[in-house]
């Protein structure tokens, strides 16, 4: 058997979906095919997310401030990082005081065994870049900066980067003040009583009448695996006063 290295150039052809591929150039013995499961009429298109209009964002800060997710839902509507930036972001890359201040993508969680990992090393190179962003998300992130003394933004009660299981209670804040339709149980004598809620928007916590919901299916907030925090800024608005427009997660 031919050993394949950095050193020999061979050709090889491999059968792909009925066809014959060549393979040229550098390369290291393959021992499977690593296309064989890929469909060749490519994936399915991903679905359009409908982004949050200027009235369901002002509902949605409104519900949740003060609460876990509120730093981390601003920085996604005004900032536009994605998720695993978010969790992964430390104060070296927070720049308040520069003359447009900013934030320096240059580390991403993900979770290992429910543990969470911050990586250096992003997927792509336009995945490490620079993004300004408004003086409310200014004056939210400084605040915030006063009060903390971990070196990430985001951070659990030890100053510790959030695990998975960490950010989906943060997340639950969110999921039990939407729309959505749940079901609840009441055992009485043993016997399991089912009760469907279909909350409005609006509405209040019947066990805590202080406790305001969201109660608006917003887009993108149905999973903590995937949390889309869009934001479509009004026309009528300028620049300024938007921010620069939020990236998609």
């Amino acid at each position: 058997m031919q050993v394949l290295n950095d050193n020999t150039f061979p050709s090889i052809k491999w059968p792909y979906q009925g066809h014959s591929v060549a393979l040229s150039g550098p390369c290291n013995l393959i021992e499977d095919n690593p296309t064989k499961k890929l469909n060749a009429k490519g994936g399915t298109p991903k679905k359009e997310k409908e982004p949050l209009t200027d009235a369901q964002v002002k509902t949605l800060l409104d519900t949740i401030r003060g609460l876990p997710p509120y730093v981390f839902v601003m920085i996604g509507l005004y900032s536009g990082l994605r998720r695993e930036e978010i969790l992964g972001l430390q104060w070296d890359c927070v720049f308040l005081d520069a003359p447009a201040p900013y934030i320096s993508v240059r580390r991403a969680w993900h979770e290992e065994s429910n543990r969470p990992v911050i990586n250096s090393e992003l997927k792509t190179k336009s995945a490490r870049r620079d993004g300004p962003f408004p003086k409310v998300l200014v004056d939210c992130l400084r605040e915030e900066k006063a009060k903390t003394i971990s070196e990430y933004v985001i951070a659990d009660s030890e100053e510790n980067p959030l695990s998975y299981s960490q950010f989906a209670r943060i997340w639950n804040y969110i999921k039990v003040r939407s729309t959505g339709e749940r079901t609840l149980y009441k055992y009485v004598n043993g016997q399991a009583i089912r009760k469907t809620l279909k909350p409005e928007l609006g509405q209040t916590d019947m066990q805590d009448p202080a406790e305001h919901c969201v109660y608006n299916r917003f887009p993108g907030f149905a999973s903590p695996s995937a949390p889309h925090v869009y934001h479509e800024p009004d026309p009528r608005r300028s620049r300024s006063q938007n921010g620069p427009a939020p990236g998609r997660a």
